[in-house]
């Protein structure tokens, strides 16, 4: 090599740089083993068999694991619902408006156990409602 070839980072000694036809990692990942990546995809699309509402069906590994999620997350578990949160459909801002409208609907006079638990939460947010100290 020239004697004007500067030495530093990424520019080794010729003495230390690989030889001609020589590796750099002569024992390397063997020919024919899979990576991480190619192992998670096997397993993950396998399909397992589940037990739904007194039914059996067949789903991947994948799908069986966000179901058991979900139903950490439906009975309470805080952190299974955060691991769900990012993949919620997102509401359109027009979608919330309309489901901010008040709902009306008529109760058959069949009804009047759920009647009375209706007027009765109406009261108490109206008592809630109210500024304290006016009656």
């Amino acid at each position: 090599m020239s004697e004007d070839y500067e030495v530093g980072y990424g520019k080794p000694p010729e003495e230390h740089r690989f030889k001609k036809g020589q590796s750099g990692n002569p024992s390397g990942r063997p020919k024919g083993s899979r990576s991480i990546y190619a192992i998670a995809d096997a397993v993950l699309s396998r399909r397992v068999t589940v037990k739904e509402h007194g039914r059996t069906r067949t789903v991947t590994v994948t799908e069986a694991m966000v179901l058991a999620m979900a139903h950490r997350a439906a009975k309470g578990d805080h952190r299974a619902f955060k691991v769900l949160e990012p993949y919620l459909p997102q509401e359109e801002p027009e979608e919330i408006e309309e489901a901010a409208q008040p709902v009306t609907f008529t109760l058959s006079m069949g009804d009047p156990i759920i009647q009375e638990r209706i007027v009765e939460a109406q009261r108490r947010e109206r008592e809630r409602e109210k500024p304290e100290g006016k009656e």
